[in-house]
């Protein structure tokens, strides 16, 4: 991943957190998917980053 969409990803992963905090994780995967292929030109995200991705956004965390 490149530098750029390394940093387009964080911006869409981060604007979820805002948007997606206190929400069920069953709620924000399958946003998660459709935003991920969005933003990566439709790129497929593993099952495990989905989970993990999807815990963090729906605690409100944060990406780096």
């Amino acid at each position: 991943m490149n530098a750029q969409l390394r940093a387009d990803v964080l911006r869409m992963l981060n604007s979820m957190c805002a948007e997606f905090s206190g929400r069920p994780v069953d709620e924000v995967k399958p946003e998660l998917v459709k935003r991920y292929a969005l933003v990566t030109g439709g790129g497929a995200i593993t099952d495990p980053e989905l989970t993990r991705y999807a815990d963090e956004i729906a605690q409100g965390g944060s990406f780096q």
